[in-house]
């Protein structure tokens, strides 16, 4: 079974779809012009080959951009946006999946180690790497590959990660965490709907508001508005998969209105809430 949406808008294109062979991955084919991505983050490892164009991005405190040829990832949690490096845009075929599937590789392939693989970087030049890549998400689309297929290829993919791009010896990329921080995030993904001030969010982290917002960006990144956003279009994913319409979504997750969600979406996942609700409606075999 596979389950698809499609996207196009003024020159863009958003395909998004997932294979029942996959169960694990979220499967993405974009064309980008103007799209920009604010900061965000993903709970999955997302990985993905660049076709045309670049896309340049930001995280851990540099700049850097993936051109055609290129392989792209961001480890679960890793907040980082994204635009096209030219005036063209990019096109790219991407992958989210469970990190807990890049961890079980990782166990196999390098028993010794604990933990998740660290890959440090957010653009790799691996020609082997990128052609793998490209060729299980071109195989994703036809009626004749077989699960068998599907799931050795991506192993196969999530091993070479692993195996010559996993930096096992380098200073740990994670940032440490506070109390504050810790307590702020988990206070805000409990309540994304929720219109919370700064004065009770840092009583709830058990610190002044300055200090929070300075442990919040040294763990995250990002402020914690722009988290709860990223959580409220979280749990918009959550109602739209299961069915619920664009107007319900926006109303339970505490935006303004549909339009309201639609521009947050967009900027976060890249294509609109309606586009992304079509992936888990009225799927085809």
């Amino acid at each position: 079974m596979t389950e698809r949406a499609e996207s196009p808008e003024g020159g863009e294109s958003v395909r998004l779809w997932r294979s029942a062979a996959l169960p694990a991955a979220d499967i993405l084919l974009a064309t980008y012009v103007t799209q920009s991505f604010s900061w965000h983050s993903h709970e999955t490892f997302a990985f993905g080959v660049v076709e045309r164009g670049g896309l340049t991005f930001r995280f851990r405190g540099t700049t850097e951009t993936a051109y055609a040829g290129s392989v792209t990832l961001a480890m679960p949690g890793e907040a980082h946006t994204g635009h096209g490096a030219e005036r063209s845009g990019w096109r790219y075929r991407m992958f989210y999946v469970d990190p807990a599937a890049l961890l079980d590789v990782a166990r196999s392939v390098a028993p010794r180690r604990v933990g998740t693989p660290p890959l440090v970087r957010g653009v790799v030049d691996d020609p082997v790497l990128a052609r793998a890549i490209g060729e299980l998400h071109r195989r994703t689309e036809t009626a004749d590959a077989t699960g068998l297929e599907l799931q050795e290829r991506l192993l196969a993919v999530l091993a070479r990660f692993v195996r010559v791009h996993a930096r096992w010896d380098a200073s740990p990329s994670e940032k440490p965490c506070t109390g504050p921080a810790l307590r702020a995030r988990t206070f805000l993904d409990e309540h994304p709907a929720e219109n919370i001030s700064l004065a009770e969010l840092a009583a709830v982290a058990g610190c002044d508001p300055f200090r929070l917002i300075r442990a919040f960006r040294a763990s995250f990144d990002i402020p914690p508005h722009a988290w709860q956003l990223q959580a409220r279009v979280r749990r918009a994913q959550d109602l739209l998969r299961s069915g619920m319409t664009a107007a319900y979504t926006a109303a339970e997750v505490g935006f303004a209105d549909q339009s309201h969600l639609t521009k947050v979406f967009r900027r976060i996942v890249g294509m609109s809430p309606g586009a992304y609700a079509k992936a888990f409606r009225n799927p085809t075999t």
